[in-house]
């Protein structure tokens, strides 16, 4: 009696979806199927207490499904499926031409990129094959609803490498990257970016005071060379990359641009070696405060490749490297000086 009340108990109800969303809702090996109706029991989506055995797909090309069992859980998987099926119903594809030169950067390493739009829209993109040719090759395909599908599209065209030109002086190009506030390694590194910094013209030095004195002789006279810079013709500094990236690469640049808009000289300072420790301070209370009164950037040869690897250009191994204004470095060269002067009267 207690099986015929069981069997009496049990309802069967027709729904009719569309026979082209069947595999669909089925998912491979059922997997989908198994989930919706083990969230409708109230179970995790891969229980194994799951009982998609309930829905009935026709075998033919018919529209109708059939769901049996206890009536509440009969309605609620009826009303999931045609939530489902609408869902379906209102998902649109849309073909994006992107290049295959590109298709590996947005699918990330992994997968890791093309992970996170979806996850993000709710959608699903399918790149062609490897070997696809033609028109096929460059055709991505997204899927979902319409809203979603133009914002993952949106999003990877934003992703697409573009330009960006930065307009500029030759000055002011030559000491962005001198300086190291701006250079190829900084922007490829901080902003993923690529920088196409202008063709500068190479720095002539020429000697000022005791040129000819040894600069490796602790009792020679002080040296020093200087060399400047005041081409204000206008160039172009090309970024290329995302254009979410570029954005702020240029942001940055413009930034740095205002750093260095009095820089014009570089000065190589011949002091003792003797002295470089008074220079430096302690923990470097001595230089950073040059550098920062004469708005300089002033390196020692035992820090030049550490602290700035750019500074090489300039170092020889044995100068004190100033790089400022006019007025700036003239101020830092004389601090420099009077620590030297200080240091042999007290010898």
């Amino acid at each position: 009696m207690q099986v015929v009340s069981e069997i009496q108990a049990k309802v069967s109800q027709e729904i009719q979806i569309k026979n082209a969303f069947h595999r669909t809702l089925i998912g491979p090996g059922g997997s989908r199927l198994r989930a919706m109706v083990a969230t409708c029991q109230g179970l995790s989506a891969d229980s194994p207490d799951a009982l998609p055995s309930m829905v009935k797909f026709p075998k033919d090309k018919s529209d109708t499904v059939i769901v049996t069992g206890e009536p509440a859980l009969v309605e609620k998987i009826c009303a999931a499926l045609t939530r489902e099926a609408q869902r379906l119903e209102d998902l649109v594809t849309i073909k994006v031409a992107i290049a295959p030169e590109h298709h590996s950067s947005l699918i990330g390493r992994g997968g890791s990129t093309l992970r996170s739009i979806l996850d993000k829209y709710k959608v699903e993109i399918h790149f062609p094959h490897r070997n696809a040719e033609g028109e096929a090759a460059s055709t991505v395909v997204i899927s979902g609803s319409e809203a979603d599908c133009n914002a993952a599209r949106a999003d990877l065209l934003e992703r697409l490498p573009s330009d960006e030109h930065v307009p500029l002086t030759m000055r002011q190009a030559f000491f962005l990257s001198a300086t190291g506030r701006c250079n190829t390694r900084k922007l490829k590194h901080e902003f993923s970016v690529t920088a196409e910094f202008p063709k500068v013209p190479t720095l002539d030095f020429v000697s000022q005071g005791d040129a000819a004195a040894r600069i490796d002789d602790e009792s020679s006279h002080i040296a020093c060379k200087a060399a400047c810079i005041t081409d204000e013709s206008e160039v172009q500094l090309v970024l290329k990359g995302a254009k979410p990236a570029l954005e702020k690469a240029a942001a940055f640049i413009k930034k740095q641009l205002v750093a260095v808009k009095d820089c014009s000289t570089v000065l190589r300072l011949y002091v003792p070696a003797s002295s470089h420790r008074l220079i430096v301070g302690r923990q470097g209370s001595t230089v950073n405060q040059i550098r920062a009164e004469s708005g300089c950037e002033v390196e020692l040869p035992s820090t030049n490749t550490k602290r700035r690897p750019e500074a090489s250009q300039f170092a020889d191994g044995v100068a004190i490297v100033i790089i400022g204004s006019a007025d700036g470095t003239e101020y830092a060269k004389k601090k420099i000086l009077e620590i030297v002067g200080s240091s042999k009267s007290r010898n």
